[in-house]
């Protein structure tokens, strides 16, 4: 299999990392270096089956013997309940074999920009692309709509909404490595845009406000966010009429988001 894999220095400092043993580094890498970049297909029994990036049909014995003949079929088996407890990775048998399915995969793996790929490029061209690029979630979330993602081959439509808003907010706030922490927080976000509980345009009031003050964690916007509402402010025009930033995130609490750490 061609090709390499990104490896954030972030993962230092997870748990999935921390707490592994060194049978257990060994397959996590493993697992990324097998994993598909592209989709796949294949035919088995007259029925089609399709892999996405990020996922591949494999067996224990497959993965020990790619991670070298000193790992063990049981090694395998206690580093897939692992990973998928720390919900690194979801792991289900299939008729075909064992799917493994990378979690955020395109928000760690995405492919470089089409524009660095080409230097040649003339400098109005980057200059028209940059005058394009979205200002705010609303334009952003169409914007990946209509274009091919990357990240998946697909359009932006089949790329979930949680996902969606974490490169968004990690773009926004230049954080490439999120906190685990804060992708359960981002996913309660877009469970409130679904739901019509939360306008966006308020969200991204409250991202701006956040990566304006330097402040580079979801955690810093769910407080921003929290006190705006809790003034009963639901639409960014309704800011101004306000106390000022800094007091209406004063003594906001924090919900317990200990169910979302490493």
């Amino acid at each position: 299999m061609a090709g390499w894999v990104k490896l954030h220095r972030c993962l230092l400092e997870k748990a999935i990392w921390k707490d592994s043993t060194l049978e257990q580094k060994t397959i996590l890498v493993t697992l990324l270096l097998m994993a598909n970049h592209s989709e796949k297909s294949w035919v088995w029994k007259g029925k089609k089956f399709t892999a996405k990036p990020g996922q591949f049909v494999t067996s224990l014995e497959k993965i020990a013997a790619a991670c070298g003949s000193w790992l063990t079929n049981q090694n395998v088996r206690t580093a897939l309940a692992k990973f998928e407890k720390l919900e690194f990775l979801t792991n289900e048998s299939t008729n075909t074999g064992r799917l493994i399915t990378i979690v955020n995969w395109g928000l760690y793996q995405e492919k470089e920009d089409e524009a660095n790929k080409q230097p040649n490029r003339q400098l109005t061209d980057h200059q028209q692309t940059a005058n394009k690029q979205p200002n705010t979630y609303q334009e952003y979330k169409k914007d990946k709509n209509d274009k091919e993602d990357l990240s998946t081959g697909e359009s932006g439509d089949e790329i979930p909404h949680s996902l969606r808003l974490q490169k968004y907010i990690s773009e926004q706030l230049g954080v490439f490595c999120l906190a685990h922490t804060d992708l359960g927080i981002i996913k309660t976000f877009a469970d409130r845009i679904d739901r019509d509980e939360l306008n966006p345009l308020l969200l991204d009031a409250a991202i701006k406000h956040s990566a304006k003050n330097g402040a580079r964690s979801a955690s810093y916007i769910y407080k921003v966010l929290s006190g705006w509402e809790s003034k009963g402010i639901r639409a960014p025009d309704e800011i101004n009429g306000a106390r000022k930033e800094r007091d209406a995130v004063e003594d906001v609490p924090i919900l317990n988001f200990d169910r979302y750490k490493s």
